[in-house]
């Protein structure tokens, strides 16, 4: 099992995709490893929602909390919305080559 297929794997769980990698993931790791990716998916993906959860506060939505984040400066909001839509997009990508290459 190769670096980049663990951090793809553990990334993709944050975007809810490693359900597709982690049969791979266990055929070339083995359940040892299969076990610390999942453990390590699990704590990225709690502590992501208990920071959403903590800047939402009394605010409707996360974009609403997001604007209040950035002190209304819409551009700031546009800007973290573009930088999030880049490193997603590469990530799709990533994801994309690597089913490709296991099939």
């Amino acid at each position: 099992m190769s670096l980049p297929t663990t951090v793809v794997a553990i990334v993709n769980g944050m975007i809810g995709g490693s359900i597709l990698v982690l049969p791979l993931v266990a055929l070339d790791g083995g359940w040892a490893i299969t076990l610390v990716v999942i453990l390590i998916t699990g704590f990225f993906s709690f502590y992501c929602c208990y920071l959403a959860m903590l800047h939402i506060g009394d605010q409707g939505d996360l974009d609403q909390a997001l604007l209040r984040h950035f002190n209304g400066s819409k551009f700031l909001k546009v800007f973290y919305d573009f930088c999030v839509f880049i490193a997603l997009l590469l990530l799709l990508m990533l994801y994309f080559d690597l089913i490709v290459i296991q099939w």
